[in-house]
């Protein structure tokens, strides 16, 4: 099963690691993922430190619920990588291992997401908000959603450019350059 505490604190115990509990668990907090996602045996054992309400999701539930969770996201992203410019010739395979690979990223206004000179070792897409490219302290380009920046200096190993800076809150799915070359070439 998996566990989602409704109210109440469970601390977590390793045997081998002595009797203070490694961790704690309060309202809102779920565990025992692990062992339904690996098949594995549990790796720790939960005492209630005080009265506890626990909600529990069956193995067979809980893995319908993840393994639908993460198709929807792959098609989601997928179908707003086909409306980006470097990815519309991608197939169906190729799509769904970008968007596999990508990890989701945040910035507030004004938050520097790259900087002119730094080292280039993050491809971004935009996934919402504005951006405004700075090179030698002048505006040069606006990015928004379905925009990407980054590449140049993936494919070159030269130091970036430019400054990227947000505009807005924005959500951002970047890729590392590893991923970056093994998915879409040099």
């Amino acid at each position: 099963n998996y566990f989602l505490l409704e109210t109440g604190e469970i601390e977590v115990f390793v045997a081998g690691k002595g009797d203070e509990p490694v961790k704690k668990y309060t309202t809102g907090e779920g565990f025992g993922e692990l062992a339904l996602m690996y098949n594995a045996p549990r790796a720790a054992s939960v005492k209630s430190k005080v009265a506890c309400t626990l909600w529990q999701l069956d193995a067979e539930t809980f893995t319908h619920v993840v393994s639908e969770s993460a198709a929807k996201s792959r098609n989601d992203k997928k179908a707003f990588l086909r409306k980006v410019d470097l990815l519309e010739r991608l197939d169906d395979y190729e799509l769904c291992q970008i968007a596999d690979a990508l990890k989701p990223e945040s910035a507030e206004p004004g938050k520097e997401i790259i900087k002119q000179g730094d080292p280039g070792n993050v491809f971004y897409i935009i996934l919402e908000g504005k951006r405004v490219a700075i090179k030698d302290g002048k505006e040069v380009m606006t990015y928004e959603t379905g925009s990407f920046f980054g590449e140049l200096a993936l494919l070159s190993s030269d130091p970036r450019a430019a400054t990227v800076q947000a505009q807005t809150e924005c959500s951002l799915l970047t890729l590392d350059r590893k991923a970056f070359t093994r998915m879409l070439g040099n």
